[in-house]
């Protein structure tokens, strides 16, 4: 499994094939990642942001958000699944508080597939 870690001070990505840019992360055009994607964000050091699968492109992500700061929180994501790409993504929320909203948008140009799942965890 291959991590790409953004926290309040760096970002870390070694992975071929995915770009990260501000806050956009990219499969490029005709990547093929075989390992699975997990995308960590903790403490809101990225509370929007972008994915896209550029055309012909297929990823398997996972996006955990990890967050531990007391407030509300507001977290924006969107996708876009580009002509014949394939996304399989899993989001896994651990927001430790009760005010907190995720929004998910996505859009799906032709022959574009993505399958989504999610898991939310609390100790509350």
């Amino acid at each position: 499994m291959s991590q790409i870690i953004i926290s309040k001070n760096q970002t870390i990505n070694t992975i071929p094939g995915v770009l990260v840019e501000n806050n956009t992360i990219k499969i490029l055009k005709n990547a093929h990642v075989e390992d699975t994607v997990t995308i960590k964000i903790t403490d809101r050091s990225l509370e929007k942001f972008d994915l896209i699968v550029e055309e012909n492109a297929q990823a398997k992500v996972i996006l955990a958000i990890q967050d531990n700061v007391l407030g509300s929180a507001n977290y924006d994501i969107n996708f876009q699944a580009k002509p014949n790409s394939n996304l399989k993504f899993l989001l896994i929320s651990d927001i430790q508080t009760d005010a907190s909203v995720i929004n998910l948008k996505g859009d799906l140009l032709s022959d574009a597939n993505i399958d989504f799942m999610a898991a939310f965890v609390s100790n509350k």
